[in-house]
């Protein structure tokens, strides 16, 4: 099981949509494939990943978060 984001390593984002750059530090290891909370995310809230509604959130998702199954679901069941 490979990680590629570790606890408390510092990322430097890019957003395409109007060129800031963000940085974030990671609040738990990052597996391959999985994704960390660019902003706080509420519990009920909908979670946009590509400019593409991906769920909600059914619990409170910290900014530099691990974000997956455990925290976010998707409204098509």
């Amino acid at each position: 099981f490979r990680r590629v984001l570790f606890r408390s390593q510092e990322l430097t984002g890019w957003l395409m949509e109007d060129d800031p750059t963000l940085k974030i530090k990671a609040l738990n290891d990052i597996p391959i494939g999985h994704k960390l909370a660019t902003q706080a995310i509420k519990e009920g809230d909908t979670v946009i990943k590509y400019g593409f509604d991906i769920g909600r959130a059914v619990s409170d998702v910290k900014m530099g978060e691990h974000a997956h199954v455990h925290n976010l679901k998707t409204k098509r069941w």
